[in-house]
């Protein structure tokens, strides 16, 4: 049986990959590495974040969407930009942090789908007097591979071999769209609401994102008032006649329940 400890490492490795641990920058021309840069027509003001190189053998999906926690996920390499300048290159080589293998050293030679991509960070002057800077939630969730905003390579197949030196040159020209906001329908609402402690603690609007579903309430409301929930329980789980009135009386509550959240909240049950 896998020890706590045990199974915390792999998590621990990739949030540290994915997160801000810091890594040497330094040009090494006698080993595999990658210069990973932004064109001036992406942004003209220095960007922070973190730099992630992705290597993927599997043809299926772009690499960026093929990292997970498993020790079978492909492969990503991390590095932390401060103030990176347009035009200007991060490396990423062997003193990477990297995940699921040790380095950039240790990669088997082979053919891999290469993609980088840089989660943008965000400076937050927050009232405590702390400043920091964090990717933040943009509605994908903290899903760096699909944030609107960060930008993104295209995948290209090469032939990479950590024991021949080559600096691999890779440009961000990409950008991830906007979520595209879902639309009401007849059962779901969507809804966003500012939080004035948040938005008031990190400087800055924070809103929380809700999905209300409305209509299966009133569907269980009707089918209740109609009586087939009874017969239909009655019939499909042989409920026999003395035990009956025990379920009638658990309906009967769920269905109060239901006419009271339809009191407090109409639209919820009503339409």
């Amino acid at each position: 049986m896998q020890r706590p400890m045990q199974a915390f490492l792999p998590f621990f490795a990739l949030v540290v990959l994915l997160g801000s641990a810091a890594a040497s920058h330094a040009d090494d021309p006698g080993a595999l590495q990658f210069a990973v840069s932004f064109p001036p027509d992406r942004s003209s003001q220095p960007a922070d974040g973190r730099i992630l190189v992705l290597l993927s053998t599997d043809p299926g999906d772009e690499p960026r969407n093929q990292i997970s926690f498993q020790p079978d996920s492909q492969i990503v390499l991390g590095v932390t930009v401060d103030g990176l300048k347009p035009g200007r290159t991060v490396l990423v080589g062997a003193q990477a942090v990297a995940w699921p293998i040790a380095s950039l050293a240790k990669l088997p030679a082979g053919d891999y789908f290469v993609q980088a991509l840089l989660n943008r960070y965000e400076t937050f002057n927050r009232a405590d007097g702390s400043v920091i800077k964090l990717a933040p939630d943009r509605g994908e969730g903290q899903h760096w591979n699909e944030a609107p905003g960060n930008w993104y390579s295209k995948p290209v197949k090469m032939h990479l071999d950590p024991a021949k030196p080559a600096t691999i040159r890779i440009s961000l020209k990409e950008e991830i769209p906007p979520l595209e906001m879902l639309p009401d329908t007849p059962y779901v609402r969507h809804i966003r609401i500012k939080s004035e402690l948040l938005s008031a603690f990190e400087v800055m609007v924070a809103e929380l994102g809700i999905s209300v579903a409305r209509s299966l309430a009133a569907c269980v409301a009707s089918i209740w008032r109609s009586g087939m929930i009874c017969i239909t329980i009655s019939a499909v789980c042989g409920i026999s006649a003395g035990s009956l009135p025990v379920w009638i009386g658990m309906f009967s509550f769920l269905a109060s329940s239901l006419e009271e959240m339809t009191r407090v909240w109409p639209w919820t049950l009503t339409e």
